[in-house]
């Protein structure tokens, strides 16, 4: 059953890392030490020209954060990226990835803030393997993990991948598809929770089709596809423009020019707020 990207539902990256390894605890663990320097606190107005420089991503090797590191590599943002089997990294640096290796599941708030140090904002796009146990580790439990990792090292942006309410329109409601959608709307609310400047972004069924770079998005719209092309064009618009802050993007297929879609969903957001 596939319920999330990583099998549920070209220019190089300047070199400014050095890569550690740790003792017993950490083992496996390839911990990157980063050369820039902090971000600043950023609130109110000034976030929407917040200058985005490196990425945590996680979830990297999988069909949506693989599309969404090539895009930002492209664009000229850092990409730092947790993978957790020792012949991923020698992919990901060819494609211009600094490579963390790393369990989501079992890595503590400490170990995440360390490897994450120096970037200014997390995407969030793993997924689980279907079972439980996975489901409850990395659906529901890791995204808050990690925003509290990102409080720790300072970092304020944080994009977060989801689901449609609706998701199950396309699945068999078992038991365990059913788990799911709970755990990923606990991860939600948990993230909600934060102080963090998020987004929940909420992709309709995925396709791999080739991207259009046309979407609709809005707080509440009608189930559909959208191609995982599309949605990390949106993901890394997102994470390099923040001018939408703290709310939920729902996405599918549409016929808006991506820019101007996440403009008008901002401009609607902050003419509501004015009410």
């Amino acid at each position: 059953m596939v319920h999330e990207d990583d099998g549920w539902a070209e220019e190089p990256a300047r070199q400014r890392a050095e890569v550690l390894r740790h003792g017993p605890r950490d083992a496996g663990l390839r911990v990157v030490r980063q050369a820039w320097p902090s971000p600043p606190r950023i609130t109110g107005d000034q976030q929407s020209e917040a200058n985005v420089t490196g990425v945590f991503l996680t979830g990297v090797t999988g069909k949506l954060g693989r599309r969404l590191s090539d895009v930002l590599v492209r664009d000229g943002v850092e990409v730092v990226g947790l993978h957790r089997e020792e012949g991923q990294a020698d992919d990901l640096e060819q494609r211009g990835v600094t490579p963390v290796r790393g369990d989501l599941a079992v890595m503590t708030e400490a170990e995440l803030a360390h490897v994450m140090r120096g970037t200014t904002a997390v995407a969030f796009t793993a997924g689980s393997d279907g079972d439980d146990e996975s489901i409850n580790a990395i659906d529901r439990d890791a995204p808050a993990r990690v925003a509290r990792a990102a409080q720790r090292a300072g970092i304020h942006r944080f994009v977060l991948v989801s689901v449609f309410p609706e998701a199950w329109v396309n699945h068999e409601l078992t038991s365990s598809f059913e788990h799911w959608l709970r755990a990923k709307r606990e991860a939600e609310i948990q993230l909600a929770e934060t102080d963090l400047d998020w987004v929940i972004v909420r992709p309709g069924a995925l396709t791999s089709e080739s991207g259009s770079h046309t979407v609709h998005v809005g707080g509440a719209i009608r189930y559909d596809e959208v191609s995982r092309d599309d949605v990390a064009r949106v993901l890394a618009h997102l994470l390099e423009h923040t001018d939408i802050h703290r709310e939920i993007v729902e996405l599918t297929e549409g016929h808006d020019r991506i820019p101007a879609a996440l403009q008008a969903y901002a401009n609607f957001v902050r003419s509501r707020h004015a009410l």
